[in-house]
């Protein structure tokens, strides 16, 4: 049985683009942030620092907050990837980030409805 490694996330954050899509399958809009995750990360090593892409370019998407609006109804879903679900789900970084993720979300939402 193969054991699956457990990851340390030494940062997580929102993507810094909001995908937008009207006309969405079954929904007249659709808006999306991926959540990006690091397990190094350096704080200290910017765009020039011979290490740059070692540690700081190195992500994985996580999560994507995803938010859908029709005629009178709308929503917010989260998408994981279903291999690390649990793993991902419990994290309390990638909680924090999604939880900003839905607040913005929430915004474009209503932005859509009003106008």
């Amino acid at each position: 049985m193969k054991t699956k490694q457990l990851k340390v996330w030494t940062k997580v954050e929102m993507s810094d683009g909001i995908e937008y899509e009207y006309d969405a399958h079954d929904f007249d809009y659709k808006v999306s942030i991926e959540i990006q995750a690091w397990e190094h990360y350096d704080v200290n090593c910017d765009i020039d620092h011979p290490n740059w892409k070692k540690f700081n370019e190195k992500y994985e998407v996580v999560a994507i907050a995803n938010g859908f609006a029709r005629e009178n109804d709308a929503n917010i879903r989260i998408q994981y990837d279903i291999e690390f679900f649990e793993e991902y789900r419990s994290n309390l970084l990638i909680k924090r980030a999604l939880k900003n993720a839905t607040v913005i979300i929430k915004e474009k939402l209503d932005e859509y409805y009003n106008g």
